[in-house]
């Protein structure tokens, strides 16, 4: 039976004290990661003039083998277009070489990084078809904007050097130089956020989107996006290894919660990792916090220049002298560290199968769910608390008693038809609530129920 939490009575008050990061005498500003896809919009021209710039560097290369001299004379990308088939043929038919041949240009011509390169195909990918790539691309590649800034300003310097390597475009390359400088100033106003130099700490309000978990813990999904903070742990995580036929590593966060219930605090990492917020939590300066400051520095000096270890990265951040005792942020880590218990349990499940069916199965998965939420409802076992309709939770499981406390005080429990895995025949199917068994167990359920609740079957036809 899960616990009756009583925070869900009131589930847009509840509320947290922690204070401003950036307490300053002075506005303080920081960055945010991701590049806002408005400002992907507006890049179209600037992409073109960095494939431009790749060309030269290409066509630079191989003249020195190839004694040509001059590049032909053109300034601007229409007249480029031919050009680039030209440097194709050089590189792949003419010579086939396994290195480039070294130039007296070194710096230059080492401009490949794996980063740039990455994010230029994803910029590619981005500007041939926004829509595929905002629904099914945009957390799988993560673009993010300290990236983007290294490749403007990386670039802007090779056209500044190529402008006076090749006069021919010196114009060209110069104005290109100046305008990537304008779009990493662009992109710097867009992605900083002010902060006013406000000292008071605060009572933060953690938003109405509630989840109790498979094991029965509270969980909040937190500030940002819409769908929770496993938006990234999904997409860049656990998705990508999928696909590609991967297994899912285990994880076993018990341990971390029986921790934390011990310890009975919350680190600051620990809440910044879950929260994500511009706020951290207050600490008080007692006996225990000035111990803890005395060990992390000792523990500091003595590993100075080692390339710390998994144990030792888990022993500095129970050092953290920046921890609170507040029971409702232990309760709200302890949640997400249950959930993530819970979302990467259910997709375990595909660890036995073969590295091709595995990639079938995610992409047969994501077809049958229409969101994150709906997926961890269906797939992954966890009952969402409605946000708009009043004392209602949403939920797959077929197991009415675990949900007296609820219904005994007059909430409405919904019931949606579940995914389920089956390995014996290695099939995703969806609970049919019309097949005779599943129809006269909730039959024989409903006629016993005897609550002060509503319990709703939606079959989803």
């Amino acid at each position: 039976m899960y616990k009756y939490y009583e925070e869900l009575e009131k589930p847009n008050s509840y509320a947290v004290w922690l204070k401003r990061i950036l307490s300053s005498d002075k506005d303080r500003d920081f960055d945010i990661n991701y590049i806002p896809l408005t400002f992907l919009n507006d890049i179209g021209d600037i992409f073109e003039r960095i494939k431009f710039i790749d060309i030269l560097i290409d066509g630079l290369k191989y003249n020195e083998e190839l004694g040509v001299s001059n590049y032909p004379s053109f300034s601007s990308y229409d007249e480029w277009n031919e050009l680039g088939d030209f440097y194709s043929t050089l590189k792949e038919n003419v010579y086939g070489l396994e290195e480039d041949p070294p130039l007296d240009e070194e710096y230059i011509l080492s401009h490949d990084d794996s980063n740039i390169e990455i994010l230029k195909k994803q910029l590619e990918m981005y500007h041939n078809d926004i829509d595929e790539y905002y629904m099914e691309r945009h957390y799988n590649m993560c673009i993010r904007s300290y990236t983007l800034k290294h490749l403007l300003s990386s670039y802007s310097y090779y056209a500044s050097v190529l402008a006076t390597l090749i006069p021919d475009y010196k114009d060209y390359l110069l104005e290109t130089s100046m305008e990537l400088k304008k779009v990493k100033k662009r992109l710097d106003d867009t992605i900083r956020i002010e902060v006013s130099p406000e000292k008071d700490g605060l009572e933060y309000i953690f938003p109405n989107a509630w989840y109790i978990t498979p094991d029965g813990y509270l969980y909040n999904t937190g500030s940002g996006h819409k769908m929770g903070n496993f938006v990234d742990q999904f997409y860049c995580e656990i998705k990508p290894l999928l696909e590609n036929g991967k297994k899912i590593s285990h994880i076993n966060n018990y341990e971390v919660i029986s921790d934390i219930y011990k310890r009975e605090y919350i680190t600051s990492s620990e809440f910044r990792t879950y929260a994500n917020l511009k706020y951290e939590i207050p600490t008080i300066e007692t006996p225990e916090i000035e111990l803890a400051k005395i060990q992390r520095k000792k523990f500091m000096e003595k590993n100075r220049g080692k390339e710390l270890d998994f144990d030792d990265l888990k022993n500095l951040n129970l050092l953290d002298d920046k921890r609170t005792y507040q029971s409702r942020i232990i309760n709200l880590v302890v949640g997400w560290k249950n959930a993530e218990q819970g979302l990467v349990n259910s997709f375990e499940v595909f660890n036995d199968v073969s590295a091709e069916r595995k990639k079938e199965l995610i992409k047969q998965l994501s077809k049958m769910v229409s969101c994150l939420s709906d997926m961890f409802v269906r797939f992954c076992g966890f009952n969402k608390v409605e946000s708009t309709i009043d004392k209602t939770i949403t939920t797959s499981s077929l197991n009415i008693d675990k949900f007296k406390e609820y219904l005994s005080k007059g909430w409405t429990l919904q019931i949606i038809p579940g995914i389920i895995y089956d390995k014996k025949e290695d099939i995703l199917t969806t609970m049919d609530f019309n097949s005779y068994f599943i129809e006269k167990y909730i039959d024989k359920k409903m006629e016993e129920y005897d609550g002060k609740g509503k319990i709703l079957i939606n079959k989803l036809r």
